[in-house]
């Protein structure tokens, strides 16, 4: 019905919309590519040896040569080992220039080019911003276009993605033969698609289907044996061939053959603008494997090119080289209007009527494990370092090597996402390949998930480094640790399961309270045992918990733990089945009763207990038989799914354990193929939590299931029987992002394996009153060929005899193993909707579990605080990218431009933050409603959060300037255009911290921490504005003077040479007779008609304002220390609140001007140099003209690290200034101070004296003028003291005075 509905969409009269200009000429983009499968047939390393390198260095090489050449790069994992590894200097150099003439252009810019069907959408945006990441650091690059020709079918998920990085438009290839021929009949290959209900057109995207040629160029010609337009031929493996000859090279472009040419690529443009409704064509030239010789390749396209153009006319075309963001904008500034497609997908693809791309969705099961298991440990990791780094800045784990090892996992995850690597349907050397990168890689990440467990904080605390107590009293007890880490921003209640060798056992918290356990037999070994325990954890946090085992049962201090022991229930043959259902055994807990019948040893039913529903349920296992013999009809292989039949019972008995217990009641169930044989052949565990906690915990049935070996040219599903009415429609997730309504569609051929869907997280069925939910560790193909039934396909092992097959060793002999993962929920489709979205996330990321030896060390530190959001967000990202670029994108230009050929620092205190909305609008009454939460409340358990940034998907735009463009649509809903991203995703910066989330929405951020080292810099910032303020409030210094300039500025005047006879303080705080004379000129500031006092000096302009004409003076001997040249810093960019505009030349200069400044926003001290900047320049700056760059202090970089005081800059800034520099900088000009008039001396020499008494209090003793300081002490004290008196007499005589006149006035 669904697809009878497409057809009679897709049937209608579209003429209203327009075709352009199809009087006028077509207008041909060229967009020359290669196709680089990250895997598939060979490895990686096998295709950058044999063609790899070869592709970006000839290209690169030739697109140098000629103006109006272009070339596409897509997978990023080529190009960046390229560049890493092969690239000479001049390669990088003229990758650099052509980017900047937009000739090389960057296409997706992911590592890979995903599959679309069995990824899921925290791997796909991983592997986006990986690849992002490095084009925006190293060239300042965004991809702004998709070019996904080859994943196997195109989901919905995808385009929002993409418009969520900011792409302006999307291209795909590869759907159904028969939509794919509909839509070209009728010029609907291009169209305006909104992937997400909810979202709607706030993430649409334009998107285009290649037609029936794909991305490769056409391979016939009329007139030669050669593939055409493939003049480097096919790529040799394992070598190059030394002397350049390629096999099945296309015939040279000659005089005689150009014509030829000429016409058949003309008639194939033609043929193709048929299928489009704008006059413009874009015309892949390339294929996989192509532009390793990019020279025989342009050498003969340039002449083919330039006859068709001096041909237009009669050819009725013109053509040119593209990218493919020309092809785009011409085709956006066509001005048409276009149709909307809605959030349906393109799955399942088929290319023929017997040819179901549905197979690789269960291909190779136990690499869609793994990659999945390492992508939620990579997850784990990425946020307990995240945690690590913004607590313990200066830990013990070195930040570098950490990274090293999050990048290894992070390149390992990404490089399986390929459309040729989860989707199982590569070669086994492939298969291993990625193997071998992902268990490496996740090796190390465990090191690296240890040390942060369990190295201490701090190296400095020798406490954490003592053996406990109870290790120095019993250093042979038999206990074992066990760390588990909650990675999910929820609270949980899990239920922590880990293999012991003892039978009794007991377990407690690190206060030593006990935790609820229990043990029974291991169901992998009979030598072995299960122990269950209950943990509760906050968002974010771990615990640390000690097993203690018993050689004897019932010890006291194992008496709170569970032993359970199993129930045996003989094995039942599928014969005796006429009689089952008489004998049922209950299992239940607070939400779930389920009946197991004993007469066939299966599930007969499971009731929902709150609402009191009961479904008849059944779970056994089936198989389809595969044929392998092409002659006698399909096949199926790596990738095609082909099946005459119905599936047949794969098991003729079953047997049944079952352990009772208080934390879980296990349900063993094992199938065997014959009745006699004495190994199973399938199981199914299924654990019935018992002890609840929150309740969520009960709300699933936690079953794992284990397969294999197969027998060969066997595919095994999992089939769940029930007695919902489900019309045969189920519900399937697209990329764990949404769910898609999934009809049971009736074809011509095939329709049994074109109805099958991948399943990434979450599969259900359901009817009017109830839903049954299957959530999965990893990607499945399911299908619903029964009413009441969903099947999971579990594992496939395959072989046949197609020579293509053979050839490339594609054939899917999986001999392996495996063993997925699967939670059943059952309930209401309210109860349901509420829960399958975070259970699906919650079986993703599953604590972390760490089980060590009897620790040598303790490590003794408060529990970390928890992070907690709301049930419907999820934390899709916690981390620390390390890629290092400005936030202003004008700023990172320019910075690349200034440092080019050198690698940036990775950037560790940049926190990458994603949070995404789970429910779809509608979906839930509470649920689905918008969420505004405090990002520093949020975050709080993390540390303080300084500031945050709104950034697209992959963190390269800001969203504030991301304007995408818009497109004219059907439905009139948006105008043709730019439009910001910001006016969709909601503010970019808001001083409240505060963020609104609305359904379906992912909202990326970059997030900045007070960090613990910040904070004492902070405190210790603080300590220095009040010395700041302190010290701008004196006079009467002989070799400087401090003017206070607002709260976080200080002007310093020094003196430059000693003269002997006044000082700085005598000039400025004298008569203005001193302000024109004065022989202390600034470049920047000089003092107005008024000279600063004590009483004005917060009149003084600011640094840059125009000062008062200087005047003439008498020349003085100045020491001009030699120039010196340093290479430039980041500490160059920190500019001074009151930059100098400006200096005036002035023949004598007596004084250096410095601004000292504390300012909040750079952390730290700074100083800069205000006028004689060449007498100064080895200090302050690269050249004589540097006037705002800050001084390169010692005192300063010790700032850092030391107790620095204001009084150790001025020290410093004194000797460096005056000549010959003095024994004591801080030294008095008695003979000014002396002069002050009575009540100014009493206030000045009190103001001294507290600052010169904290110098002695606090300062350096070590320092050589120290004790001259010490010295000033005592005569200043006298004066202060001899000034209060002569105020006070003062005081007494006026009294007297004002006594005398009141008495003559009576």
């Amino acid at each position: 019905m669904a697809f009878l509905l497409i057809l009679l969409y897709f049937l209608c009269d579209h003429s209203q919309y327009g075709v352009a200009h199809k009087n006028t000429p077509i207008q041909t983009f060229v967009i020359p590519h290669s196709h680089m499968d990250v895997g598939w047939v060979y490895t990686v390393q096998e295709s950058m040896h044999a063609y790899g390198a070869n592709v970006y260095t000839s290209v690169t090489e030739e697109l140098s040569k000629a103006k109006d050449r272009r070339f596409i790069a897509v997978e990023q994992e080529f190009f960046r080992l390229w560049w890493d590894y092969v690239a000479t200097e001049s390669h990088k150099k003229q990758v650099r220039q052509l980017i900047k003439e937009s000739r090389l252009e960057f296409i997706i810019g992911g590592q890979v080019m995903h599959d679309e069907a069995v990824t899921d959408l925290e791997d796909v945006i991983l592997q986006l911003t990986e690849g992002h990441g490095f084009l925006y650091q190293t060239f300042g690059v965004r991809p702004q276009f998709s070019w996904h020709v080859d994943p196997f079918g195109a989901s919905a998920t995808t385009p929002v993605l993409f418009a969520l990085a900011g792409f302006n438009a999307h291209l795909i290839s590869r759907i159904d033969y028969d939509l794919k021929d509909f839509m070209q009949a009728n010029k609907q290959l291009e169209f305006v698609w909104r992937g997400s209900p909810s979202l709607k057109e706030k993430q649409e995207i334009f998107t285009h289907i290649m037609d029936q040629f794909s991305y490769c160029t056409p391979s016939y010609l009329p007139f030669s044996n050669s593939s055409g337009f493939y003049w480097n031929g096919v790529a040799l493996f394992p070598d190059p061939p030394k002397d350049g000859v390629y096999p099945n090279m296309s015939l040279p472009v000659t005089k005689e053959t150009v014509h030829a040419y000429a016409k058949t690529m003309v008639a194939n443009i033609k043929q193709r603008a048929a299928w489009f409704r704008t006059n413009h064509v874009l015309w892949p030239w390339g294929c996989d494997k192509q532009f390793y010789n990019s020279s025989v390749q342009f050498s003969n396209m340039d002449p083919l090119m330039s006859y068709i153009n001096q041909n237009s006319k009669d050819f009725g075309l013109t053509v040119q080289y593209a990218t493919l963001s020309e092809y785009f904008q011409a085709v956006h500034q066509s001005d048409l209007v276009w149709d909307v497609r809605g959030s349906g997908d393109f799955l399942p693809y088929s290319t023929e009527p017997h040819q179901a791309w549905t197979g690789f969705y269960a291909s190779r099961n136990v690499l869609k494990g793994v990659a999945r298991r390492a992508s939620a440990r990579l997850h784990a990791a990425e946020t307990l370092f995240t945690r690590y780094r913004i607590s313990f800045p200066d830990g013990p784990v070195a930040k570098d090597w950490a990274l090293d090892k999050l990048r290894a996992l992070r390149w390992a995850v990404a490089e399986v996402q390929h459309h040729d690597g989860i989707t199982g349907t590569e070669s086994p050397k492939v298969a291993d390949m990625y193997m071998q990168h992902l268990l490496q890689a996740m090796m190390e990440v465990e090191e690296l998930l240890a040390a942060l467990f369990l190295l201490p904080h701090s190296v400095l605390n020798p406490a954490a480094l003592s053996p406990t107590s109870e290790q120095q009293d019993n250093p042979k007890t038999l206990e074992q640790h066990v760390i588990v880490y909650n990675p999910l921003a929820w609270n949980i209640t899990s239920v922590v399961n880990i293999t012991v060798g003892f039978p009794v056992a007991a377990v407690f918290e690190d206060d030593r309270r006990s935790v609820p356990s229990q043990t029974q037999r291991s169901a992998l070994s009979n030598a072995t045992y299960d122990l269950f325990f209950v943990a509760d954890l906050g968002g974010l946090q771990q615990k640390k918990y000690t097993v203690q085992f018993s050689g004897s049962p019932g010890a006291q201090e194992c008496r709170s733990t569970f032993e359970a022991r199993g129930v045996i229930f003989e094995r039942r043959n599928v014969k005796e089945w006429n009689k089952a259902g008489r004998r049922l055994l209950p299992v239940h807990n607070d939400y779930y009763k389920l009946m197991f019948d004993q007469d066939s040893n299966l599930l007969h039913s499971v009731t929902y207990l709150p609402e009191k529903r009961r479904v008849r349920m059944r779970q056994d296992f089936w198989e389809y038989q595969a044929n392998g013999d092409v002659k006698a009809g399909p096949i199926s292989d790596n990738y095609i799914f082909s099946s005459n039949a119905s599936a047949v019972r794969a098991y003729q008995a079953v047997e049944m354990e079952v352990f009772p217990g208080k934390i879980v009641t296990e349900i063993r169930q094992y199938f065997y193929r014959e009745e006699g044989d004495k190994e199973p052949a399938f199981s199914i565990i299924t654990r019935v939590p018992g002890f609840c906690g929150r309740e969520a915990q009960c709300h699933r049935l936690e079953q794992s299931y284990s397969l294999g070996p197969l027998k060969l040219n066997t595919e095994v599903i999992l089939l769940t029987s029930t007695s919902l009415g489900n019309n045969r429609t189920l519900y399937t997730d697209d990329n764990g992002y949404q769910m898609m309504k999934r009809k049971y569609r009736k074809f011509a051929n095939n329709t049994l394996a074109r109805n099958y869907y991948p399943m990434t997280r979450a599969a259900f069925i359901e009817d009017d009153l109830s839903r049954m939910v299957l959530v999965s560790d990893r990607a499945h193909g399911v299908s619903s060929q029964a009413n009441g039934q969903l099947e999971v396909m579990l594992h496939r092992r395959l072989w046949n005899n197609l020579p293509w097959n053979l050839g490339y060793n594609l054939t899917l002999n999986d001999s392996s193993v495996v063993l997925p993962t699967l939670w059943l929920m059952l309930g209401s489709t309210n109860a349901m909707s509420k829960l399958q979205q975070s259970e699906a996330v919650k079986l993703q990321h599953r604590p972390v579990v760490m089980v060590i030896d009897q620790p040598k060390m303790k490590k003794r530190s408060s529990p970390l605080k928890s992070v907690v959001l709301p049930p419907n967000l999820h934390l899709l990202s916690l981390s620390v990218p390390g890629w290092n670029y400005s936030s202003n994108h004008s700023d990172h230009l320019n910075n690349i431009r200034r440092g080019e050929g050198v690698t940036p620092e990775c950037d560790y205190n940049r926190v990458l933050l994603r949070i995404m909305h789970l429910f779809e609008e509608g979906e839930d009454a509470d649920l689905s409603k918008p969420v505004t939460i405090n990002l520093k409340d949020v975050l709080a358990g993390l540390g303080e959060v300084r500031m945050f940034e709104e950034r697209s998907l992959t963190g390269t735009w800001d969203v504030g300037s991301l304007q995408r463009w818009k497109w004219k649509t059907a439905d009139g809903e948006e105008k043709a255009g730019k439009h910001s991203e910001s006016q969709v995703s909601g503010e970019k910066r808001d001083p409240s911290f505060t963020v609104t989330i609305s359904p379906k929405e992912i909202r990326t951020f970059f997030v900045y921490f007070n960090t613990k080292r910040e904070r004492e810099q902070r405190k210790k910032l603080q300590h220095f504005l009040g010395d700041l303020a302190l010290l701008g409030s004196l006079q009467g210094f002989k070799y400087f003077q401090p003017w206070l300039r607002g709260k976080e500025e200080l002007l310093l005047t020094v003196v430059n040479e000693d003269l002997g006879w006044r000082s700085p303080g005598f000039m400025v705080s004298r008569a203005s007779s001193y302000t024109s004379g004065s022989s202390c000129n600034s470049s920047d500031v000089s003092p107005s008609s008024s000279s600063p006092s004590l009483g004005s000096r917060g009149s003084s302009p600011l640094p840059g304002e125009p000062p008062d004409p200087p005047a003439s003076h008498a020349h003085s001997h100045t020491k001009t220390p030699p120039l010196t040249i340093r290479k430039p810093t980041s500490e160059e960019h920190l500019l001074p609140a009151s930059p100098s505009e400006r200096e005036i030349a002035v023949p004598e200069v007596n004084c250096t001007l410095f601004l000292l400044a504390g300012y909040i926003k750079y952390g730290r001290p700074h100083a800069w140099i205000r006028s004689n900047h060449e007498r100064l320049v080895n200090i302050g700056g690269t050249d004589s003209m540097v006037k705002d760059t800050p001084m390169k202090l010692k005192s300063i970089s010790d700032w850092q690290t030391r107790g620095i005081r204001v009084w150790d800059i001025i020290n410093e800034l004194v000797c460096l200034c005056t000549v010959p520099a003095p024994s004591n900088p801080f030294a008095l000009d008695m003979r000014y101070i002396q002069s002050l008039p009575v009540t100014e001396r009493f206030l000045v020499t009190g103001a001294l004296l507290n600052f010169l008494e904290m110098y002695v209090v606090y300062g350096n003793r070590d320092e050589l003028h120290y004790d001259k300081v010490l010295e000033e002490v005592k005569p200043l004290r006298r004066l202060h003291v001899r000034s209060l008196l002569e105020v006070e007499q003062q005081a007494l005589g006026r009294r007297s005075d004002q006594q005398d006149h009141f008495a003559s006035s009576s």
